[in-house]
This record gives C-alpha cells, sequence and structure tokens, in this order.
C-alpha cells in the first residue's frame, strides 16, 4: 500500500511496516502534521512534525548506521510531536548514530501511556524509551529493556533538559563507561522528575540524576505507586496480579466482556431497547442483534456508542430476536462478547397469548374474552381512537388484572388470579397504555 493512502487498520504483511502521521505531501524521512494513519512499508526514518502518534508502532529492528532485518515495534519522534500508546519491542535500539533513530530525540512534545521493552545500545544519549528529551513532557510510561552506552545513559531517559518526566519507571539493567549514568535518568539538565521510580536490584544502579529508587519489592506494590498519586483508578496504570510491576491499563489487563441485562419473553411493538452494565473506564460498546441465535443473519448493529443501552426499530411482529454487546477501550483493545438474551416482538394481545396460563384466569373462557377486549382496543389505535383505547386499556382491562400491583393479592375484580400471572401481563398493559398516551400528545 503506498504512503499516499490512507487507511485505519493494522494488517499482516511480509514487509517493513511503520505506522506513521500523515498526510499533506510526504517524503522519505519526514511527515507531515495532522493525524490519519497510513502505513508506509519502506524503509525510512520517519520523523513526526507536530503530529499525534496513537498507538503506534513500526517493524524495524535498528543497528548503528543501518536498518536491520524486520523485527518489532521501534518508532522514531521528533520535533513537537505528541506521541501515545507507543510500544516499543524486543531489540529496539534508541540511539542509531543521526541516521535511524528510535526514538533518540523529543524536542517539545510529549509521550504518554507508552512503554518499551527492548535492548538499548549506542554511544551517548542513550535511554531505554527515550535517548534525549528536549524541553519535553514524558509521563505515564516505562521502560524495562536493559541499556547500554558511554555517556549520559538512563534506564528510561539518557539526557532529560528543560523537560518534565513524572510517574514513569524503568527496571532494565543499565550499564556505561563514560559519565552520567543512571537507574532511571543518566543526565538532567534543568529538567523536573517527579513520582517516578527505578528499579535498584535489576538496573544494577544505585543513582540516578531523577527519581527514587526502590527493591524490587517494593516496586511490585501498588501502594509504592499510588502513594505517588498514580492514576489506578480512572485507570492509567493496573496491576492485575502480585507481585508484578504496574502496566499501563490498555495493555495487558483483559477487557472484561459487558453484561446483557435480561430481556422478557416477549416485547411489544417493532422496536426494542436492550441495555447492559457499564465497564468502568474511557469505553465504547457495539450491539448487535440476530434473527438467529448463532448471530449468522445480524439485522441491525450500533456501531460503536458510548451509551450503554441500545434501541433497536424496525422490528417485525411475531418474529424472535438475538442480542449481544462487547465493549473496546481507548486503545482499541476489544471485549469478548456479551451474554446472548432474545425476546419476541409482538402485538399486545399476542403476548398476553402467549405468556397468560389460561389455568390462572377464573374461568378458561375469561382468557378469551381479555383478549377480545384488547383486540378491540388495538383495533380503536388502529383508526387513531386514542381517547377511546386509553378508556378501554384504564378502564375495564387494567382493571382485571392490576390487584396485585395495587394491593399485593389479587382483589375481586381481578380476572387473573395470581400474582406471578398479573406480574407477566399488567406491565404490558401499562406499556401500551403509555405508548396511546404517547400518541396522543
Amino acid at each position: 500500500m503506498p504512503c499516499g493512502v490512507p487507511c485505519y487498520r493494522a494488517v499482516s504483511h511480509t514487509y517493513t511496516r511503520i505506522i506513521i502521521i500523515y498526510p499533506a505531501s510526504l517524503a522519505v524521512g519526514s511527515v507531515s502534521t495532522k493525524d490519519t494513519i497510513c502505513y508506509c512499508h519502506r524503509r525510512v526514518t520517519v520523523v513526526v512534525h507536530t503530529g499525534t502518534c496513537t498507538i503506534c508502532h513500526s517493524d524495524y529492528i535498528a543497528r548503528e548506521n543501518a536498518v536491520s532485518k524486520i523485527q518489532r515495534r521501534v518508532f522514531t519522534a521528533y520535533t513537537a510531536a505528541t506521541i501515545i500508546r507507543i510500544v516499543t519491542g524486543k531489540n529496539a535500539i534508541c540511539h542509531i548514530s543521526r541516521t535511524i533513530k528510535a526514538i533518540h530525540t523529543t524536542t517539545h512534545g510529549t509521550i504518554d501511556n507508552s512503554y518499551a521493552t527492548g535492548s538499548a545500545s549506542g554511544d551517548n544519549y542513550i535511554g531505554g524509551l527515550v535517548g534525549g528529551n528536549k524541553s519535553g513532557i514524558i509521563f505515564n510510561c516505562y521502560s524495562t529493556g536493559n541499556v547500554i552506552g558511554a555517556n549520559d545513559v538512563g534506564g528510561l531517559v539518557g539526557y532529560n533538559s528543560r523537560s518534565t518526566v513524572s510517574k514513569c519507571y524503568s527496571t532494565g539493567n543499565v550499564s556505561g563507561t563514560g559519565w552520567e549514568i543512571g537507574g532511571l535518568v543518566g543526565e538532567n539538565y534543568k529538567g523536573t522528575v517527579s513520582a517516578s521510580f527505578w528499579d535498584i536490584e535489576t538496573s544494577g544502579c544505585t543513582t540516578s540524576a531523577g527519581g527514587t529508587g526502590l527493591l524490587t519489592d517494593q516496586m511490585q506494590m501498588q501502594i509504592t505507586f499510588t502513594d505517588a498519586g498514580w492514576d489506578f483508578n480512572t485507570p492509567i496504570w493496573k496491576m492485575c496480579e502480585f507481585p508484578v510491576y504496574p502496566k499501563l491499563w490498555w495493555q495487558l489487563c483483559p477487557l472484561p466482556a459487558p453484561v446483557l441485562q435480561p430481556e422478557p419473553e416477549v416485547t411489544l411493538g417493532t422496536s426494542n431497547t436492550i441495555s447492559w452494565d457499564p465497564i468502568a473506564g474511557d469505553i465504547e460498546y457495539y450491539a448487535e442483534c440476530a434473527e438467529d441465535a448463532n448471530f449468522a443473519s445480524i439485522v441491525y448493529n450500533s456501531d460503536w456508542i458510548p451509551e450503554t443501552s441500545c434501541e433497536f426499530s424496525g422490528l417485525e411482529l411475531g418474529k424472535r430476536y438475538w442480542y449481544s454487546v462487547k465493549a473496546r477501550n481507548a486503545a482499541g483493545t476489544e471485549s469478548g462478547w456479551s451474554n446472548v438474551e432474545f425476546s419476541l416482538q409482538c402485538s399486545l394481545s399476542d403476548a398476553v397469548d402467549i405468556v397468560l396460563n389460561k389455568e390462572c384466569v377464573k374461568n378458561e373462557n375469561l382468557k378469551n374474552v381479555l383478549l377480545n377486549k384488547i383486540y378491540e382496543a388495538l383495533e380503536m389505535i388502529d383508526e387513531v381512537l386514542y381517547k377511546d383505547a386509553l378508556n378501554k386499556l384504564q378502564n375495564d382491562i387494567l382493571q382485571k388484572t392490576n390487584g396485585c400491583a395495587q394491593t399485593g393479592v389479587p382483589d375481586k375484580n381481578d380476572w387473573i388470579i395470581t400474582c406471578e400471572e398479573q406480574g407477566k401481563v399488567y406491565p404490558l398493559v401499562i406499556e401500551t397504555i403509555e405508548h396511546v398516551k404517547g400518541l396522543m400528545e
């Protein structure tokens, strides 16, 4: 796929793939502003100018002065770029001279909700996540790879100049042959490092130009981070099990499937509103309506919506429909499908005929009489005699089904003699009454 064609979903290729900010004119080695996602099957140095990268990665492994075989997830960021949820993977190299940079330098840029796991090596300005951070911001990030260099070498950032690092940590081994070697930050020039940590056992470093060094046990306790103001509630961070280091909420913790609320046996009319329990966080939902339990024949879907309910209209009377819903978080991670619920769409008369047990009526004939009264009310609605239909429903039909709703037991006017059966019919009558009132407005 040429870089000039925008697209939106990652697919598998045997070629090198880089996810980049696009479009405007695209030259090899640079990308203009805006934030459409494009996939470029080229061996290029990607430089992001003033754009926003979201959940970005490329498939490069890089060595000094060269691009090597395809591996996993290295990204280049430079000059006022905002980078959100970057993943760098195995053997990512964070400083590759001046030709290839894998998050080598950020200038007036922001890196947020991102992590790196690959090893980083080079000469100067070497960091597990970022080599040089110049007037930039790095927050809610971490790195776990080993870092090897000469000067200005850090587990997270090699050189932090007039920049901010906040709520970050690193755990990789850090070693250097020259000066300014730190467990979290190598050199910090007029920068700020706050609420950030490194593991002094795994890093082999007891000093850093910023941050707090802790033992492994302390680094794997949630209270260590919550006491420093880290967000485990919204959430930004998660610890799915113990003992572990914190992970970003979108990264590893599985997104639970929504729980679809029970559907009644029958639903009146040609529409149905389904609801489900909300999931914490920035979540969207996708609901489907099908004509079969296996969802082989899907008739409607909701698209991705933030609400926890969805109304499906245009359903056919006398037909049963099945429903399910799934969730998606801001990182694009989808849950499994919820439980499946179903309901039969029908008219009031058909609904009462289905749910009402004739043995629970004063005599068997009264069920047919009640159904005839309902037919009469429905014909009045069809003929736009809403006032007459409302009178029939409220003062005739309802009076034979509402004793339990009013007093807790059937009364002498009730034709339905058990509260269980009244509980099936009464809500249907009330729903029809409300529908007629709406037609009269």
